[in-house]
């Protein structure tokens, strides 16, 4: 066990040095053993060997939380669910040691059973911190798991003593309980608790000494690099795909990892989680996949463009929309056709001139959708994804849209009174008794008639009829926009003055001019 020092009661709380063990209950009850000898001195030794393991647990949590704040990484995932985890820990033991009562019921939903391995995955070192924090986390990973080992071993000798009970009471005269053992570390294994903590501290790090091999390591775990492709052990692991590398063992791409990269290929890389695994350097997961003992699968993956493996699968990553509410993914085509018009007051005059240059498939097709922008906004469009020339202005653009997939999408077409509701809430029109349809928190797509023109002299509070000839769509979530960004087949470039150009194409994130 760890030596902490002693704490006032009101200390007594996880994220705070835990206090020196306190005397057990005066007395335990043992009900459905009808208060035998036996049975209470087992269970108080059940309770001294589960309290030898919680508090070394809580002190190995608190040191990996402790490393998190050292190095000032408390925004990763892992620091705040080691938190919750603590807390969880020391509440549950709490109820545990406060309750005297002990029936199988009791030790049989007790917190022992609950998922003491989640927090083992959390103690991980945090991205370019230096080696020592690096040799300290795997430390006290390794005594975690000889913890969790240790109380899963407890948990099975309590099932054990239930199903004795149950066979005492079917009239088999069988010993009540089984021979406990000692928890791998604990005050009573024989391990002083000066040991323990020199175990827990990091290896001295003498750089001189360093093999070459050992520093390559050591670097590749700093900077979060991935292992060379070709040092993969085929007969160990199956293959990985990466963008830009030659497919391991001068085979065939596979039908499934071909599926799942599809045609554009903008995958960074894509193949089984467990050999991705090896390569981002989490050799303790891979172990855990080929144990029978857990479920974690040993499913395919995709890895996308800019990020690191091994963070993105233990979903360190954060999502962009998380950080910047107004970003959005690109899914733009490669390549776009283009077309710049002098601008024309008249809609129906620079209508005819872009459907001469564009064609009918175009500018007379049903399936279409255009929207116009300043050409500020279109440069930023097309690293960010907002109906038509109005918003185009006298020199700006209008992207053209063609058949968008809506293929798994909630598409929302308001009608009648939530057309109406929808129209005065964003407009915020003083009326009462607006409520929005449930169908608009979770609408993807929101398709419906724009607003008709208002009349000269009207009140601007007052609610216009839908002009029915114009159809509006409004693209509201991440994925929605994906779709719209992935239909895009034309630019139109208005420009204040100049002749007129004919149609030509742009590279994606080029420029005509």
């Amino acid at each position: 066990m760890v030596a902490i020092r002693s704490a006032p009661p009101s200390e007594t709380t996880p994220t705070k040095p835990i206090p020196d063990r306190t005397a057990a209950p005066p007395y335990l009850e043992a009900p459905e053993w009808k208060n035998n000898g036996d049975a209470i001195n087992w269970l108080v030794q059940l309770r001294e060997r589960v309290k030898d393991a919680v508090y070394r647990y809580s002190s190995i949590l608190q040191n990996a939380i402790g490393l998190f704040e050292e190095t000032q990484n408390t925004n990763y995932r892992n620091y705040n669910e080691l938190k919750r985890d603590l807390e969880e820990l020391w509440r549950g033991w709490r109820i545990f040691a406060a309750t005297t009562d002990i029936t199988t019921g009791f030790l049989l939903s007790s917190f022992l059973y609950n998922d003491l391995r989640s927090p083992v995955s959390c103690i991980r070192t945090p991205k370019n911190a230096p080696r020592r924090i690096a040799v300290r986390m795997n430390e006290l990973r390794n005594s975690a798991r000889e913890i969790v080992s240790g109380i899963a071993t407890l948990c099975t000798l309590v099932d054990e003593a239930a199903m004795r009970l149950e066979g005492n009471r079917d009239g088999f005269e069988i010993e009540a309980f089984p021979e406990l053992p000692n928890v791998e570390g604990s005050s009573e294994s024989g391990h002083r608790a000066t040991e323990t903590e020199e175990r827990l501290q990091p290896e001295e790090y003498d750089s001189d000494e360093e093999a070459a091999e050992e520093k390559a390591e050591r670097e590749r775990i700093e900077l979060d690099a991935l292992r060379n492709l070709e040092d993969m052990d085929l007969r160990a692991f199956d293959p990985v795909w990466m963008r830009g590398e030659e497919f391991p063992g001068g085979g065939e791409v596979t039908e499934e990892i071909k599926d799942m990269i599809g045609e554009r290929a903008i995958k960074q890389m894509t193949g089984p989680i467990w050999s991705i695994f090896w390569l981002a350097g989490y050799d303790d997961l891979v172990e855990v996949i080929d144990d029978p003992a857990y479920v974690l699968e040993g499913e395919m993956t995709i890895i996308p463009p800019g990020c690191s493996a091994g963070p993105f699968l233990l979903d360190r990553s954060v999502a962009v929309a998380d950080l910047c509410l107004g970003a959005r993914p690109q899914n733009l085509p490669m390549t776009v056709e283009t077309l710049s018009l002098k601008h024309r007051k008249k809609i129906d005059v620079f209508w005819k001139q872009a459907k001469a240059l564009l064609g009918d498939d175009i500018m007379d097709n049903s399936n279409m959708s255009f929207r116009g922008l300043s050409l500020t906004a279109l440069e930023q469009t097309l690293a960010f994804f907002m109906p038509s020339k109005e918003y185009a202005g006298t020199n700006g653009a209008i992207m053209v849209f063609k058949n968008p997939d809506y293929c798994g999408l909630e598409v929302w077409r308001p009608q009648g009174e939530e057309w109406k509701d929808l129209l005065a809430a964003w407009r915020r029109l003083p009326l009462k008794d607006i409520r929005l349809s449930d169908r608009y928190k979770n609408a993807d797509v929101i398709i419906g008639p724009m607003s008709a023109a208002q009349a000269k002299g009207a009140n601007n509070t007052m609610l216009r009829e839908p002009d029915n000839d114009i159809i509006q769509q409004a693209y509201v979530r991440y994925r929605s926009c994906e779709c719209l960004a992935a239909s895009l087949v034309a630019i139109i470039y208005v420009k204040n003055s100049g002749k007129d150009l004919l149609p030509g194409r742009i590279d994606y994130m080029g420029w005509p001019f």
